[in-house]
């Protein structure tokens, strides 16, 4: 698949936005949990579950635009990892992979984890045991046309995690435009702009 920018005022992007699920418009004071990204720009949340006994994880992870609807989101396997730190970085590797293939505009990476937007945002080398991990990260940022990254509490990024989840439970996933049937009401639930 050709990549395609996805702004709405972007041509070779037009053709993408039919795929995404129609939701009420919601600006980032208006979401509940989520934060939506600037106009012009998409988010990707992702997330894992890990299991530290194995070292087995999942990676979930989901795309949005600045009106909260999903471009596309993963669940999927990964190879075991060492520490909660390094799966979290491999989970939010392979979601701005799967994001890169098919977008190249501006993105901004939020997760729930300290360590691994520190060690993104350091100028100087990591010290991190997942060194390559998040050279990685650092090296496909550079295929977007700006990155922004942010800290996302754990309440703000369930999706992610239950993406995760579900891959854990049922396989691996990919979706463009949704999400898994079971995690509708909770992806509509984020964006929410009517009190409960």
């Amino acid at each position: 698949m050709a990549r395609a920018s996805l702004t709405q005022g972007s041509e070779s992007g037009k053709d993408l936005w039919p795929l995404a699920i129609k939701m009420p418009h919601a600006t980032a004071s208006e979401c509940r949990q989520w934060s939506a990204p600037t106009e012009g720009t998409i988010k990707i949340n992702s997330d894992a579950s890990y299991l530290p006994d194995t070292g087995n994880c999942w990676a979930g992870a989901l795309a949005r635009n600045y009106r909260g609807q999903i471009m596309l989101c993963i669940g999927k396997q990964m190879l075991t990892s060492n520490s909660v730190e390094e799966a979290e970085a491999k989970a939010a590797l392979c979601g701005l992979q799967t994001l890169a293939s098919i977008y190249t505009g501006p993105v901004e990476v939020e997760l729930d984890c300290r360590s691994v937007i520190k060690e993104l945002s350091a100028a100087g080398p990591s010290l991190s045991p997942c060194y390559a991990v998040i050279q990685d990260i650092k090296a496909t940022l550079c295929q977007f046309a700006s990155h922004k990254l942010s800290f996302a509490g754990r309440e703000c990024n369930k999706l992610a995690h239950e993406l995760a989840t579900e891959a854990r439970k049922v396989g691996d996933l990919h979706i463009v435009g949704g999400v898994p049937e079971r995690l509708r009401a909770m992806m509509l639930k984020e964006c929410s702009t009517h009190p409960e």
